[in-house]
């Protein structure tokens, strides 16, 4: 599966591909030699990244742990609007935090921001 540059892996698959990159740590790492992609992971590919009018791609994922989609920490980008911060069962328990606020300190679980999921663990 492809979303706009993000390439979602089912299995372990090689690749070798100097548009594309893979998550390591806190960055994205070019591919210049053959690559093993774990299961359930992915890397971008940068031939398939558009610039989509009205939506906002200067986002930046934040990665931890082993460099898998799952380990996204936070994203961000230039807009940092106001939100309020809800529980699964829709009890608010934030505020007026601005976005970029908005999931630290959380205990873990999952919360509804600006009608998206997300998941602090």
């Amino acid at each position: 599966m492809t979303v706009n540059g993000l390439v979602g892996m089912l299995k372990t698959t090689t690749i070798q591909n100097d548009t594309c990159g893979y998550f390591s740590i806190r960055s994205v790492v070019p591919m210049t030699s053959k690559r093993i992609i774990q299961a359930q992971s992915g890397y971008l590919n940068a031939t398939s990244v558009a610039n989509l009018d009205n939506v906002p791609t200067d986002l930046t994922a934040n990665v931890s742990g082993n460099g898998l989609t799952n380990s996204i920490s936070e994203i961000t980008g230039m807009r940092d609007e106001t939100v309020d911060v809800f529980s699964v069962e829709g009890v608010r328990v934030r505020q007026g935090i601005k976005m970029s606020q908005a999931l630290k300190h959380l205990a873990p679980g999952i919360y509804i921001i600006g009608n998206r999921k997300f998941v602090v663990k």
